[in-house]
C-alpha cells in the first residue's frame, strides 16, 4: 500500500512480470536479493501524485539487469551504496504497467 515501510532479506524472484514495485511514498530496504528472468526487475515510481516519491535501498543484489530498471525522476534508488538517478516520467511507467 501507499507509504509502506518494508525490510526483506534473502529472497529469490524469478519469472515475474515485475519483481519489485515500490511506489507512492513507500520505502523498501532489501538485502541478499536475486532477480532472475523477470520482465521488469525494478519499478520505482508514483502512481498517485499526492504521495512523496518512493525510496529503494538494495544490498547484496544478484543478477540485476539494469536495463530492466524503470525508475522515475526524483525517486531514490541506492544499490550497494551507489545512488542511481531516475530518468523516466511517472506517466510513462504507469502506461507500461497499467
Amino acid at each position: 500500500g501507499e507509504n509502506s515501510n518494508i525490510q526483506i532479506d534473502n529472497i529469490i524472484m524469478t519469472k515475474n512480470n515485475i519483481a519489485l514495485a515500490i511506489k507512492d511514498g513507500s520505502i523498501a530496504n532489501l538485502k541478499n536479493i536475486s532477480l532472475e528472468n523477470n520482465n521488469i526487475d525494478i519499478a520505482l515510481f508514483n502512481k498517485k501524485k499526492e504521495f512523496k516519491k518512493p525510496k529503494l535501498i538494495l544490498k547484496e543484489i544478484n543478477k540485476l539487469n539494469k536495463e530492466k530498471i524503470f525508475q522515475s525522476k526524483n525517486t531514490t534508488l541506492i544499490i550497494d551504496d551507489k545512488i542511481l538517478e531516475g530518468k523516466m516520467e511517472d506517466g510513462y511507467i504507469n502506461s507500461i504497467i497499467y
